[in-house]
């Protein structure tokens, strides 16, 4: 499906919000299937208002977002935690993307 043309942000910045409004940290994947939406997403809908906001993209294409993201500086990934979560930094915070 093609994006909701009512949302102005980019596909960087629904990243940026996703992994903000997330009510629990989670690694890469799961991001990207909050993002992505639908079945295999580890968030109901109502949990997080960026659920399904990056549907019209592939999984893959979501992961080299958030990829593009940490690589900046925007997002941080915790290489010591079990799961990778990834949690923002002041960067991304603040920064418009």
């Amino acid at each position: 499906p093609p994006r909701d043309d009512g949302d102005l942000r980019s596909d960087r910045e629904r990243v940026i919000d996703g992994l903000a409004h997330l009510p629990f940290g989670m690694g890469r994947s799961g991001l990207a299937k909050v993002l992505k939406g639908g079945a295999s997403s580890p968030v109901e809908p109502e949990r997080c208002p960026e659920h399904g906001a990056l549907r019209h993209l592939s999984q893959s294409a979501i992961e080299d977002t958030i990829e593009e993201l940490i690589g900046e500086g925007y997002i941080h990934r915790d290489e010591l935690d079990e799961y990778r979560r990834l949690s923002l930094t002041l960067k991304g915070k603040k920064s418009p993307v």
